[in-house]
């Protein structure tokens, strides 16, 4: 799935046979991307859509993918498998832990 998230570091690998990694460029519409060697790159983007990603050898776009871009979710506690509303003191007390997951 081509899916960025808004605000946090989403990694990529980007790879052209036959081409040095020293001469590949990978840029994005309306976002930064931070080289951090042999051809992994941290994207950043700051608006929800689509973005492209373009990568080109010698000057040349060899490539351009599209990306989907979200906001990461909100978390929502659960207890057990109850996210709300009222519960016995029973059921309450023979819970573990609280787990958080992202819902959207």
């Amino acid at each position: 799935m081509n899916l960025f998230y808004i605000g946090i570091d989403n990694p990529i690998t980007v790879a052209m046979a036959g081409v040095p990694t020293e001469k590949v460029k990978v840029s994005c519409e309306n976002g930064e991307i931070e080289d951090l060697g042999n051809g992994h790159y941290n994207v950043r983007v700051k608006t929800v859509g689509n973005k492209i990603i373009k990568v080109e050898a010698d000057g040349i776009t060899t490539k351009e993918i599209e990306y989907r871009v979200k906001r990461i979710p909100d978390p929502m506690a659960q207890i057990g498998f109850l996210s709300g509303g009222a519960t016995s003191i029973g059921y309450f007390e023979h819970q573990k832990k609280i787990t958080v997951h992202l819902v959207g």
